[in-house]
């Protein structure tokens, strides 16, 4: 990242200009160039008063973007920062390079297959699909954000977490019913989660479309940890449940490339592969 510019009192702003969201802009790139600061630092480098930097500095820990360290006089870059700037730098790489794999998966099982990450606000996000070339098939939109409970997807980056942050993940969130079939308990859910980590993959039987069947592995970053994952979906007719252990097993090994192919040299997992 190139360095902050300040904008305050910038002759660029214009009338729809939100104030207080420039100070907060102009905190988080003082954290971001120059690394963990006071608060009073922050509010000479962002050129806003003190009080205004704590009131800023408050929302901002609250929703994760910054951290409040030990000591409790410095504030650093938070979790929900860090993995918001990880999904837009890995995604235009990760889309790119899954889609040969994902290529190869469609033609191998004639089925749909898809790639969807984690957002920072505990959504799934698909980034891309790979369409069955037969008449009845499944698809989405790209772009479009679906639930981590209810999917294969969903599961599977849940699976790679520890069942603490995966249950803090999905607490972000009500989970709805989006069929009969879904599980909406944080019990019932953890199970399914607890299912996919021992197996190595997320299965989604009609609980995020009556009809469809997903089997989802995850593709982990650098250190391990699950930041997408990828999918083969289905019609029921055409994916039963004998088969899903092929797909599933199958999936493992594709996410594995994927993996190698962004250059993450991964660790022993602890969860899910």
């Amino acid at each position: 990242m190139g360095s902050a510019q300040k904008t305050d009192g910038s002759s660029t702003r214009s009338r729809y200009d939100v104030g207080v969201l420039h100070k907060a802009l102009d905190v988080i790139e003082q954290i971001v160039e120059l690394g963990p600061l006071t608060a009073l630092e922050l509010s000479r480098g962002a050129n806003i008063s003190s009080t205004a930097a704590y009131r800023v500095l408050g929302t901002l820990v609250g929703r994760g973007y910054v951290v409040q360290e030990e000591t409790g006089r410095r504030y650093g870059p938070g979790p929900a920062l860090l993995a918001l700037s990880r999904s837009i730098l890995s995604s235009v790489d990760l889309v790119s390079i899954a889609r040969p794999t994902m290529e190869t998966l469609r033609d191998e099982f004639g089925e749909t297959v898809n790639l969807g990450a984690l957002t920072h606000d505990g959504r799934l996000v698909y980034l891309e699909m790979i369409a069955s070339e037969r008449g009845l098939r499944t698809a989405v939109d790209i772009g479009s954000t679906d639930h981590l409970h209810s999917t294969a997807l969903g599961r599977a980056i849940l699976a790679g977490l520890s069942s603490a942050e995966a249950v803090a993940t999905l607490k972000k969130h009500v989970l709805i019913p989006v069929t009969p079939r879904t599980p909406v308990s944080i019990r019932a859910v953890s199970a399914a989660i607890a299912r996919a980590r021992e197996a190595g993959y997320a299965v989604d039987d009609e609980e995020n479309e009556l009809g469809a069947r997903c089997v989802g592995a995850a593709i982990r970053d650098a250190n391990g940890r699950p930041f997408a994952a990828v999918s083969i979906s289905g019609p029921v007719s055409r994916i039963d449940t004998k088969l899903l252990p092929v797909f599933g097993e199958r999936l493992r090994v594709a996410a594995t490339e994927i993996e190698h192919a962004l250059g993450h040299a991964i660790p022993t997992p602890e969860g899910i592969g």
